[in-house]
């Protein structure tokens, strides 16, 4: 058994993870933080509909709106 008892380790990663980037990146953090935000912007991802084992491919929504949630 893991050492953490999780059934999904992405927990535990993710602990690890994203406190090693604030720290990482932390002046950065920072200045963003007292300046706020200036260029951001709508991120698009698209939605992953399917996705092919034996030629180990995603298939994608093509449209560029955002996914109402289902």
């Amino acid at each position: 058994m893991a050492p953490h008892a999780n059934r999904c380790y992405l927990p535990v990663e993710h602990s690890l993870l994203i406190p090693s980037i604030a720290r990482s990146f932390a002046n950065e953090f920072e200045q963003h933080f007292h300046r706020g935000c200036q260029a951001c912007r709508d991120i698009v991802l698209p939605k992953i509909v399917d996705f092919d084992a034996s030629k180990a491919s995603f298939t994608y929504v093509r449209d560029r709106r955002p996914a109402l949630p289902s």
